[in-house]
């Protein structure tokens, strides 16, 4: 009996087609993978605007006297657990609060707080998303917070904010808190994301957003700030 089966030539053909529709539907099945660094970002958004909400509804915290209004008062919180005067009476009262109400991977003490409120904090919530925390004056005069997601720590890094230019695919994200308890955005990828935020795959039309972005100053021309239900 005469065997049969594939000559070369109809191998290799197969195997040309194969690679040609591989080709095709390479950008489609990418497309279907969720940005996790849109995850992240979009999670921290979330919970520091929930946060943020619970906090100036909470006249124990924040109470407008007159002279101040949401988070530029700067009085002793009524709450026990939040009586160290050292901490809570600076313009780091907000952030002090804001790291007392964040699921942290390791608790982090008055002491270490009140050694920190005027610099940097370096945080990790409980599912692992990397925070730097600041209160800062802007270049308007006015003070807030800002709030630097790092998705990506690894020693191999890029360590770098969007820049169509030299930083076209970065691993830092950058959110500000104003007095009045808004979040909003600080470069155009993270813009990008809350303006986007039931497309978990859309990661072209993310980053084609972000490089059409004209925004200088992102303190003197605050970017939208929507409403996301994430």
């Amino acid at each position: 009996m005469k065997k049969k089966g594939f000559t070369l030539a109809e191998l290799l053909i197969t195997m040309g087609i194969i690679g040609i529709v591989a080709a095709i539907l390479a950008p489609s099945l990418g497309n279907l993978k969720p940005d996790s660094d849109k995850a992240k970002v979009l999670k921290v958004y979330n919970t520091i605007s929930k946060i943020n909400e619970e906090m100036l509804n909470d006249p124990s915290l924040y109470a407008s006297d007159g002279n101040c209004e949401g988070f530029e008062c700067t009085d002793v919180p009524d709450n026990p657990e939040f009586h160290n005067v050292h901490i809570y009476t600076s313009r780091g009262k907000y952030k002090c609060l804001l790291i007392k109400h964040l699921d942290l991977a390791e608790d982090i003490t008055d002491e270490e707080l009140g050694n920190s409120w005027f610099g940097d904090t370096e945080i990790t919530t409980r599912d692992g998303i990397n925070m730097t925390i600041n209160t800062i004056n802007t270049t308007n005069n006015s003070e807030g917070t800002m709030i630097t997601i790092d998705t990506d720590s690894s020693a191999n890094s890029k360590n770098c904010f969007y820049n169509s230019s030299t930083c076209p695919k970065p691993d830092r994200f950058r959110l500000f808190v104003e007095n009045d308890g808004s979040v909003v955005a600080n470069d155009p990828l993270t813009k990008a994301y809350i303006n986007n935020p039931k497309k978990m795959n859309d990661k072209k039309a993310d980053y084609d957003t972000a490089k059409s972005d004209t925004t200088t100053n992102w303190f003197e021309k605050k970017p939208d700030r929507p409403i996301v239900l994430y």
